[in-house]
C-alpha cells in the first residue's frame, strides 16, 4: 500500500537552526527531532547556495 502522506522538505540550514536553540529541553529536542524525522532534508549544493544569495539581495 502506498504512503498517502504528502512529501515534506526541510533545508539543512533550517534543521541546524531548529536544533541550535539555546537551553533546549530534552522534551522539545525530542519533538523537533520527531518533526525533522518526517522530512526529506535538502542539503546544500551550488544551486541552493546561488538561490540563497539571490534571495538575500
Amino acid at each position: 500500500m502506498a504512503d498517502s502522506r504528502p512529501l515534506r522538505f526541510l533545508s539543512v540550514i533550517s534543521e541546524l537552526e531548529l536544533l541550535s536553540f539555546p537551553k533546549i529541553t530534552p522534551k522539545k529536542e525530542f519533538v523537533i527531532n520527531s518533526f525533522i524525522g518526517d522530512m526529506h532534508i535538502i542539503n546544500l549544493n551550488e544551486e541552493v547556495k546561488r538561490e540563497k544569495k539571490r534571495l538575500r539581495k
